[in-house]
Parts: structure tokens; C-alpha cells; sequence
């Protein structure tokens, strides 16, 4: 969803219908730790339910099923805020148990997660994922690098996944970054 960019009617209507998706998504896939803040059903539900109204913004009758397309976006939103609240997430010791000398109990100091900069970057790695079809080599290397970057990865993290360098992964996105920006999908995106 673009900034302020509402639903229209059909859309809302497709979004009430369909709010039994997101239980059923957060119920299949994830295990919620209710001590761990940020995993509450109630967190994950309202996640989820921005995953469903992009769903229901991008959908086109045409190519299929409403429930499945919108599932998969459900899921994907949900990810992205879980991996958020764990690249960002520091646990420091507040208190320390005197009968085994180490801390017993943690504060939580994890940076506050912004719904509109996951939508924007989900948004853009559906984006990179269709591109991807149209390169193979070191440009496709660099796309998907670029997407882990979306999602929260440092270099370093990409770089250890590819067993890299990471200016070699530099490397890729410079190329990657050089090519899309010559490509006409990407620049009808970024208007």
C-alpha cells in the first residue's frame, strides 16, 4: 500500500470478509512466546491484517483465488515483523539472581517497528522477486541480496550466507543496481 492510498469499497468488503485468514495464518504458522513482547496474537493479528489489505488492494480476480494470494501476503507481512523484532531486538540484564551470580530476569530495548517502512519494503521485494525472472549470473546475485537487505541482513550477514567476501556482495548489488536502473518495471514502481 502506497501512503495514503485508501481501499475502496469492494476492497474493504473483501478485507471483513476474509479477517478469518489472518487466524488462520498466525495459527498454522507461527508459535507465539507471550513473554517475548511483539508475539502476542494481537500483535501478529494486526500485522496480518495489513498483509490482507494489500491483498485485497492488488488482487485481480482474473488470476485466481482471493484466499491463497492473500494468505501468502499475510504470511509475508507477519515474517517481515518477526524478523524485525529479531535483528532489532537487544536483551540486556536489569537484575542479577544471587543464587547462581548470573541475571534472571531481561529488558527488552528493540527499536520501535514502523508498519508503513515494512509495507513500502515488502512491497518493493514482491517487486525485486518478479524481476528476478529477467536475470541470471551476478545481477540476479545482487537482487537477492538487495532483498535480504529490505528485509533487515547486513553485508556481513549476506556475505556469511554466501560463504563470501563481502565486498563481493557489494560487488552484486553495484551490478544489480546498475541494471535496474535501466528496467521499465521498476521505474513505473519508483513514479
Amino acid at each position: 500500500m502506497k501512503k495514503n492510498e485508501k481501499l475502496t469499497i469492494e476492497q474493504q468488503q473483501l478485507v471483513i470478509e476474509n479477517q478469518h485468514l489472518v487466524d488462520i495464518v498466525i495459527r498454522r504458522y507461527v508459535i507465539i512466546n507471550k513473554e517475548n513482547p511483539g508475539y502476542s496474537h494481537d500483535d501478529l493479528f494486526q500485522v496480518g491484517c495489513l498483509g490482507l489489505c494489500i491483498a485485497a488492494q492488488k488482487y485481480d480476480p482474473a488470476r485466481g483465488d482471493f484466499g491463497s494470494f492473500a494468505m501468502y501476503l499475510i504470511w509475508q507481512q507477519i515474517l517481515v515483523y518477526l524478523q524485525s523484532i529479531n535483528r532489532h531486538q537487544a536483551v540486556r540484564p536489569i537484575e542479577d539472581d544471587e543464587d547462581n551470580g548470573g541475571p534472571d530476569r531481561f529488558v527488552d530495548t528493540r527499536a520501535e517497528f514502523d508498519p508503513q517502512q515494512t509495507t513500502e519494503n515488502q512491497e518493493f521485494v514482491t517487486l525485486l522477486k518478479d524481476l528476478e525472472k529477467n536475470y541470471t549470473g551476478v545481477t540476479l546475485k545482487g537482487i537477492q541480496a538487495l532483498e535480504l537487505m529490505l528485509v533487515g541482513y547486513k553485508g556481513t550477514d549476506i556475505a556469511d550466507l554466501y560463504k563470501v567476501q563481502p565486498n563481493h556482495v557489494s560487488a552484486w548489488i553495484a551490478r544489480a543496481r546498475k541494471k535496474l536502473r535501466q528496467d521499465e518495471r521498476l521505474l513505473q514502481y519508483l513514479k
